[in-house]
């Protein structure tokens, strides 16, 4: 009787993450490919190749897709919040902007950056929109240089900051655009053309491309930074310039205080908001060969 009772007692709970691995759809590329960088958009995966393929893997692995391929590795990929174009950062120094079938239409967008690969790109949000202003890519690259790239007649670009080491992470939300190198984090407001805040580089912490920052917007105000053990949870909040005005408007500039901060065991791999004040950090090993998702509040 009392097991029937404990039985009756059992509540069928949900699991808060759901695994299911691509590798086996991945299994038919050739022997001598490579993953070099991946994107999540809704249930696909965007995945860039070291022979220089951009790849759509469906979320439970049973198809793979070839988007676009040139001849230079890609290093960094990055979509628009609807998911219609996908932006490669490649090894020979350009950043294609490729349409994603079958909302994405058109043809590639090529911009040059410089000699030396583009290792983090970041596409605006907002890309699908009409406008230059959202008709944009920003760059960071081994040679020290974030570049905004606007498509139109000219196809120019702005350089918005250079000589503090390898741009290895870019992350954008409209209007904000946060990166790393270094150095430290930064953020720049691409509709004042005004930078925010620096946030310096943990103590301790090996920089360059072996050991990348993680960012990851959970909010508008809110950025999630990731850099070696550490991870900081940095909130925007804005200032007043005088006259009384209560910092709402646009009489106002925004500036960071990092509100928590906490060290894990392992290396940090990623980051991300889990909804309900929940955060998801992945860690790896030094091999990387294990990896462990864990959920904090």
């Amino acid at each position: 009787m009392a097991d029937t009772a404990a039985t009756e007692n059992v509540v069928s709970v949900r699991p808060l993450v759901e695994t299911r691995s691509i590798a086996s759809a991945l299994g038919e590329l050739p022997a001598a490919e490579e993953i070099k960088c991946i994107a999540i958009h809704g249930c696909v995966a965007f995945i860039g190749t070291r022979l220089g393929s951009l790849l759509q893997v469906d979320h439970n692995g049973s198809q793979v897709v070839t988007i676009w391929s040139n001849s230079s590795q890609v290093c960094a990929v990055s979509l628009d919040r609807e998911g219609c174009f996908c932006a490669c950062g490649l090894s020979n120094g350009r950043v294609a902007v490729v349409p994603v079938p079958p909302r994405g239409t058109g043809d590639p967008w090529i911009c040059e950056h410089g000699s030396l690969p583009v290792i983090s790109v970041a596409l605006c949000p907002d890309y699908t929109l009409p406008g230059s202003e959202n008709h944009s890519v920003c760059t960071g690259g081994e040679d020290s240089r974030l570049l905004l790239h606007r498509r139109g007649l000219f196809n120019g670009h702005a350089q918005l900051h250079e000589g503090e080491g390898f741009v290895t992470k870019i992350c954008w939300r409209s209007p904000l655009i946060a990166w790393a190198n270094e150095k430290g984090v930064k953020i720049y407001n691409a509709s004042t053309g005004q930078k925010v805040t620096f946030i310096p580089r943990p103590p301790n912490c090996v920089g360059g491309v072996s050991s990348r920052c993680t960012l990851a917007w959970a909010r508008d105000e809110r950025l999630l930074v990731g850099w070696g053990t550490v991870v900081k949870v940095a909130a925007l909040l804005r200032k007043p310039l005088g006259g009384g005005n209560d910092g709402s408007g646009a009489h106002s500039s925004l500036y960071v205080e990092v509100w928590n901060q906490f060290s894990c065991p392992e290396h940090i791999a990623g980051l991300a908001d889990a909804g309900s004040g929940n955060l998801a950090v992945l860690t790896s090993d030094v091999s990387g060969r294990r990896a462990t998702f864990s959920l904090c509040s």
